[in-house]
């Protein structure tokens, strides 16, 4: 399917060679250049017919007149006179000019060149067209006829005007087909760009389909050749997953120590509530800490519902150590049963 893709483009470019615009312009903008081109050479041949008809009535008045009117036919051929060896030059060194200018900017070596040699040409002209009109309107007054030169001079204007104007009809001629032309390619290009548009969305499209079949190709040639390798094994593992018991920290170990930790604070706690409120249980340490002579001491009798209170103290805090205890070794006992089923 690409290979036809490929071929069906070929062939549409082919067939279309004439309309793709190679030098980058669309079709609106070569009619503009066509119908440009066409008007300034439809003026240039009305200046050679009106050239050509000048030419033709000075050479009948000169044939038809005598000699009284000879002088001024000479002065008036004498403004008509053409250099068309330097107008081709001329020409030539604007299109290049032109040409030079699309490319550089007025301060390039090549456009500067290009200006000097213009006005150099253009100089050699008008030095010319005066060196032509001087000789003509020196010239001797003479009888119209084939021996008198304004004759032979308008005779050589006349087959030259001749000349460009055949060439200027050509050249009319042929701008005028490249008109119709374009015009007609201009009805014609939207269709076209579309079946371009498509063909080149067909041809991605394949590109794309034939670019992944060839990627799973190789990849199903390197499994193939990875089965057949006799040193290598593969098998198909399990897919990972999380385990049933924590990284870190064990929790036997994170256990006994928030054991231990609240025991020694409980004790560091007793230790400095008995340091911040000191109290004397024999007579000899009050008399040591206040340097005084001891009189006596009076015991202390208990009744029996202090006796009772300090039981019931004592019985909660048994109990409370003793749960304690037991909350330890039951959940010491829980983690070890649910890790031995997990293993």
């Amino acid at each position: 399917k690409l290979m036809e893709a490929e071929n069906r483009r070929k062939e549409f470019r082919i067939r279309n060679l004439d309309v793709q615009s190679l030098d980058g312009k669309d079709a609106g903008s070569r009619l503009s250049q066509s119908v440009a081109e066409l008007e300034s050479a439809r003026l240039q041949l009305r200046e050679a017919e009106n050239a050509r008809d000048e030419a033709r009535r000075q050479l009948e008045e000169l044939r038809g007149g005598g000699t009284s009117t000879t002088q001024s036919l000479l002065a008036e051929s004498a403004i008509n006179l053409a250099t068309p060896e330097l107008d081709t030059r001329i020409d030539a060194q604007l299109k290049s000019l032109d040409a030079l200018l699309l490319r550089y900017t007025e301060e390039h070596p090549d456009v500067v060149n290009g200006r000097k040699l213009l006005r150099a040409l253009e100089d050699q002209k008008r030095t010319q067209m005066a060196e032509l009109r001087r000789k003509a309107l020196s010239a001797p007054s003479a009888s119209a006829n084939p021996a008198n030169p304004a004759v032979a001079e308008i005779n050589r204007l006349l087959s030259n005007a001749e000349v460009q104007v055949a060439s200027l009809r050509a050249r009319v001629t042929e701008f005028s087909s490249r008109v119709a032309q374009a015009r007609s390619l201009l009805k014609v290009n939207p269709e076209i760009e579309a079946q371009a548009i498509a063909l080149d969305r067909d041809y991605a499209i394949n590109k794309k389909a034939y670019e992944d079949l060839l990627a799973r190709r190789q990849s199903a040639d390197l499994s193939g050749d990875l089965d057949e390798a006799g040193s290598a094994e593969f098998r198909v593992i399990d897919p990972p997953r999380a385990g049933s018991e924590p990284v870190s920290p064990k929790r036997p170990l994170l256990l006994a120590g928030a054991l231990a930790g609240a025991l020694a604070v409980g004790l560091g706690l007793s230790l400095l509530l008995a340091e911040i409120r000191p109290v004397f249980n024999e007579g000899s340490q009050l008399a040591q800490a206040t340097g005084l002579p001891l009189l006596g001491v009076v015991s202390a009798s208990f009744d029996v519902d202090a006796i009772r209170h300090a039981r019931r103290d004592m019985l909660r805090f048994v109990g409370a150590s003793g749960g304690l205890a037991g909350f330890f070794a039951l959940s010491a006992g829980l983690m070890f049963f649910l890790s031995s089923r997990a293993g």
